[in-house]
């Protein structure tokens, strides 16, 4: 096998899954319903799981997953597009609620699940999975077991109940399943996709990259990072391989629709695809940051096809990385907005389409959106940070320790709000919009507490 053919040599800490990858929660009249792992997992296998943290996966056997809860399908990023952009108003202002959950929060997903009831699900670094649970009167937790803490949480939340999405026992443990319909899509270890349905199980060959996160857009279309590549090895995104394609399928007929291939000497360096609509024509297309040695990253677009349709310059220098944190309308403007070296002096940029060009606009600096070594790229969100209406950048500072709310008016960047955290951040950031418009945020902090500001 050529290095560009090279699959992923996860070190074992990336294969540390026990029973909490099939974790099933539900909060029903307001009490959670919390199925113990131990007992899933003997139930599933039909034997203990070993306490072993260095065990290997223990999949059930002959047991697929299912999807009991229907609703509002939420991710690390938000929803699956990978745009991670919240409609809402955040009050950054007013104190936020301070849980301790015991061990390093490493990812957290919020959702409603009614007019005045929410739930977020933190996965810690100990592997130990708590539900805050908010409500008028305050916030209360609950223990819902064990997960894999290289596996992003996926939650669907209902109506009075909300369900931590279980993924087929096939599936690649530092990556997340998506939704489509009634189907849970996976990435298979081996690099197949599989969608499991009402009708069984289907196997689609994509020789996707094991740690690709899954963007569906609003038509069902699904994108993964595919055909694994060793010729970048920049390695700041939790290995030495990425990807020299983006392959979007229909998983309803498991039909390959388009293939969109890095530009010639590049990689796509990312963890997730992320649908959305550039170009203003009401449909997305598929936006990837591309890196290669002597220019580092660029922005590049695409349609569904793979057809390339405009990019923006590089860096200008190797070993330089873009993280893309999403499109929002600016003005009635679709605005693309990145985090130039994240790592090093922390570059926030905003871009509009010009023809085939992704033009910066301007940027301001000193800001973060990624913790170097790590496959969260979800450490940056878009949302109306001080209520005038306007969507602002919300992302850490360079140091992670403090938190701020940029705004673009008349073509520059300030920041407008500045929250100091009382330790470093360590999770993604959560945003997701209540019935009342307005929106809520969690983080959690290397301290093993998390911050809400409900």
């Amino acid at each position: 096998m050529s290095p560009s053919q090279a699959r992923p040599a996860y070190v074992d800490d990336t294969r540390r899954v026990v029973a909490g990858r099939w974790l099933t929660a539900g909060m029903l009249s307001r009490s959670v319903v919390a199925l113990g792992l131990a007992v899933l997992a003997t139930a599933c296998t039909g034997s203990t799981p070993s306490s072993d943290p260095t065990a290997p996966p223990v999949p059930p056997k002959g047991v697929e997953p299912s999807l009991g809860v229907q609703g509002l399908v939420r991710t690390t990023s938000g929803d699956q597009t990978g745009n991670r952009v919240t409609v809402g108003t955040l009050d950054l202002d007013v104190e936020p609620w301070r849980i301790d959950v015991g061990a390093e929060p490493r990812w957290i997903v919020g959702g409603p699940i009614g007019d005045d009831i929410a739930v977020y699900v933190v996965v810690a670094a100990d592997r130990t999975v708590t539900a805050i649970t908010l409500e008028p009167s305050g916030p209360s937790t609950a223990d819902l077991g064990l997960a894999d803490p290289n596996t992003p949480p996926v939650v669907v939340f209902g109506d009075g109940e909300y369900e931590v999405l279980e993924a087929p026992g096939s599936a690649s443990p530092v990556t997340a399943p998506a939704i489509v319909g009634s189907s849970i899509i996976s990435v298979t270890v081996e690099g197949e996709v599989s969608v499991s349905g009402g009708d069984g199980v289907e196997r689609i060959a994509v020789n996707g990259l094991g740690d690709s996160r899954l963007a569906v857009d609003e038509r069902g279309l699904v994108a993964v990072l595919s055909e694994p590549t060793a010729e970048y090895g920049h390695g700041v995104l939790g290995d030495r391989v990425e990807s020299a394609t983006v392959t979007v399928f229909d998983p309803a007929s498991a039909e390959v629709i388009g293939v969109a291939n890095a530009p010639d000497g590049t990689v796509f360096e990312t963890v997730s695809p992320m649908w959305a609509d550039v170009d203003g024509d009401g449909d997305s297309e598929l936006l990837l940051t591309a890196s290669d040695d002597l220019g580092g990253g660029r922005l590049v677009l695409y349609d569904e096809r793979g057809d390339r349709l405009a990019a923006s310059a590089s860096i200008g220098r190797g070993q330089r990385w873009r993280n893309q944190l999403g499109v929002v309308s600016i003005d009635g403007v679709p605005t693309v907005i990145d985090v130039q070296t994240p790592h090093i002096g922390g570059i926030v940029q905003w871009f509009r389409l010009q023809g085939d060009v992704l033009e910066q606009i301007t940027s301001i600096r000193e800001y973060s959106s990624h913790r170097i070594g790590r496959r969260n790229l979800d450490q940056g969100v878009i949302v109306d940070g001080d209520g005038d209406g306007s969507p602002d950048v919300v992302v850490p500072s360079q140091r992670q320790q403090s938190l701020a709310a940029l705004e673009l008016s008349d073509g520059v960047a300030t920041e407008v709000r500045s929250v100091s955290l009382s330790a470093r951040l360590s999770t993604n950031l959560s945003v997701f919009t209540k019935g009342d418009g307005r929106a809520s945020l969690a983080l959690g902090l290397e301290d093993g507490s998390v911050l809400i500001w409900p």
